[in-house]
């Protein structure tokens, strides 16, 4: 079964041009709605999982003999003809069947009418605009063909007599009948600058390329949409998008790569697929409703004043998995930025400032929020589990998702309050927040706020674990340990204790490779650094050690933590170490490798990406519960 089906790649499922409904998700307006849906989320992302190996055919599964796929005379592609025309071929004999919406074909599709004797009477099929075709061949006593497909776009030159303008170069109308236009960058001597108000009183207008010479589109802040059938857009020297200028349109493709003004409600309701315009911020509500959207590409933003995400300006977009920012740039995410954005995984928080109320609402997908110049917080994505917020002053939320951990710094002098406590109502398949462990320095105003609260408290710097190798020369050690700003100092010893080290030159990093130096024992000194932010005050700073101190201690009561949910889930366990000498046998504690890249690793000022934080290690946690 499995061998006969045909394969995606001969469906041709994937359509670049026309739309691809898959799984609807509108009218989901409950949680429990969207705890029910949210289990169909991941197959319908990756087709090959929600359709299987393609679409079966029984015929060729019992050994029948296979016709001839079809031929077309023209190579789908983009052209510039008045005429266009194709023909279509197949083996003699076949009865060859087509469909132009998109569908697959089948015996009761359109027919095409073929005589090889008299070409004159073999059916020849226009092509205007955008135009897609799909087409299959039968024979009796044969399995049909394999499905051939294909998409063209054919565009005219617009005349000069067929465009209204004013002086200025302002075009305003186009009267011919054609669908698929191309404007010339001069009409009757007068350079083309902008397209405004635009109307197409004879044609359903579907595409649209205009001249480089033009700089922005507007169609005079009407939510009447002046491209209520557009779904081709080319434009590459357009700078300005004004407001409603795409409205509910159903444009699918748009080629604006210079464009650095998105104004609110610009793609409002499209069907926009991707978003790349790394010059320009969105405006508000500028791609809501946008379902077909899967990323947005604003990585070369380079204004004078912050990157703003503005309200609502991805709302509904549930299909959204991928944002880029600049990540030179601060970034600031209005209220309700990507509410319900429940696809949305790749975003990097290195550059955000600032995070307002319900920007990331029912987002499921991040798991992480880590954030070295984030100063204030009003609401996480519903999956945070990890907050790492070393310059905050304000923590309206907290993350609430799985075991929740957050690190927050001694600057933080305004949290949530019973806020946090509200969040018990949350569906039952996330934890419940009084799981929540607070990291923080023991003076610090998280502090007081855990113990009123009644959370986990663990006071940073802190050991997570010790080298499984500590005292064997030849391997490569971790210094695992929770802080603010973390930096490190390696030394070699050759008696078993942490006191009395020779400092290794130039060991400043997270891990050691013990292989170049001949020392029989390590231990590692990390200093967590955390800036005042007052004159008045001094900075805070203190500093830890490696080693596990005191008396000998029991193995039995570190977690093999073998993945990295049971590290946050045992996070009360931490073991804080001290300058005492020890004396353990360290078989039993586990070097996590990769927690410690995810909660340690010191983000100050270095770029970090949501994607390397997203271990294969948390998908279980995210099934849903039977």
């Amino acid at each position: 079964m499995k061998d006969s089906c045909y394969t995606f790649e001969q469906l041709n499922w994937h359509d670049s041009i026309h739309r691809n409904e898959g799984l609807r998700f509108e009218g989901l307006n409950h949680y429990e709605d969207y705890r029910t849906f949210t289990q169909y989320l991941h197959p319908c992302e990756d087709e090959r999982l929600y359709y299987g190996a393609g679409m079966p055919n029984f015929a060729l599964a019992i050994g029948m003999e296979q016709c001839e796929q079809v031929s077309f005379s023209v190579d789908p592609g983009h052209y510039r003809r008045d005429n266009l025309a194709l023909t279509l071929s197949g083996e003699e004999g076949s009865t060859i069947y087509y469909t132009d919406d998109g569908s697959f074909p089948t015996a009761a599709s359109n027919l095409y009418t073929t005589n090889p004797e008299n070409t004159e009477q073999t059916q020849s099929i226009s092509i205007e605009g955008i135009f897609a075709i799909r087409a299959v061949a039968f024979e009796e006593g044969k399995a049909p063909s394999i499905i051939t497909a294909g998409e063209y776009l054919n565009e005219h030159l617009a005349r000069e007599s067929e465009l209204s303008y004013t002086s200025n170069g302002i075009i305003r109308s186009y009267t011919g009948t054609f669908s698929a236009i191309v404007i010339p960058h001069i009409v009757n001597g007068v350079q083309v600058k902008s397209i405004s108000g635009f109307k197409t009183p004879n044609t359903k207008l579907t595409c649209l390329t205009l001249p480089e010479t033009v700089e922005s589109c507007n169609n005079n802040n009407s939510k009447t949409g002046i491209f209520d059938a557009l779904v081709y857009f080319k434009a590459t020297g357009m700078t300005s998008i004004g407001e409603y200028c795409f409205f509910q349109a159903p444009l699918c493709t748009a080629e604006i790569p210079n464009v650095t003004s998105i104004s609110q409600y610009a793609f409002y309701g499209t069907n926009i697929r991707t978003a790349a315009f790394p010059y320009a911020s969105p405006g508000a509500y500028s791609f809501d409703g946008c379902k077909y959207l899967t990323s947005a590409d604003f990585s070369l933003y380079n204004q004078n004043y912050d990157f703003y995400i503005s309200s609502y300006a991805f709302s509904g977009c549930y299909r959204l998995k991928s944002v880029k920012t600049n990540p030179g740039k601060n970034c600031i995410v209005s209220s309700y930025a990507f509410k319900d954005c429940y696809s949305l995984k790749d975003f990097d928080f290195s550059n955000v400032t600032m995070i307002y109320s319900d920007a990331f609402a029912a987002v499921k997908g991040i798991k992480a929020v880590i954030a070295p110049k984030l100063k204030s917080v009003s609401s996480l994505p519903y999956s945070t589990e990890l907050l790492y917020a070393p310059a905050a002053t304000y923590l309206g939320a907290f993350p609430f998702a799985w075991h929740p951990l957050a690190v927050v710094p001694r600057s933080c002098n305004s949290l949530g309050g019973e806020y946090i406590k509200e969040l018990l109502w949350f569906p039952k398949f996330f934890n419940s927040v009084e799981d929540l462990v607070i990291c923080a320095a023991e003076d610090a105003v998280a502090h007081r706020y855990a113990e009123e609260n009644e959370f986990r408290f663990v006071s940073i710097p802190a050991i997570v674990s010790e080298p499984e190798n500590m005292g064997t020369a030849g391997g490569v050690l971790t210094a695992d340990i929770i802080g603010i700003h973390l930096s490190y100092q390696w030394y070699g010893t050759n008696v078993r204790n942490n006191r009395a080290g020779t400092l290794l030159a130039g060991e400043t990093a997270r891990q050691l490779d013990s292989s170049k130096y001949a020392f029989p024992y390590y231990y590692c000194e990390a200093t967590h650094f955390e800036p005042t932010q007052s004159t008045a005050d001094e900075d805070y700073v203190k500093s830890i050690k490696t080693g596990y101190t005191g008396e000998d201690v029991n193995h039995d009561n570190l977690v093999d933590i073998g993945d990295v949910s049971l590290i946050l889930a045992n996070v009360a366990k931490l073991v804080v170490g001290a300058n005492d000498t020890c004396d353990v046998d360290r078989n039993g504690a586990i070097d996590i490798v990769d927690v410690s890249a995810l909660l340690l690793f010191d983000v100050f000022g270095k770029e970090q990406t949501l994607s390397s934080l997203d271990l294969p290690a948390w998908e279980h946690m995210y099934e849903m519960p039977n």
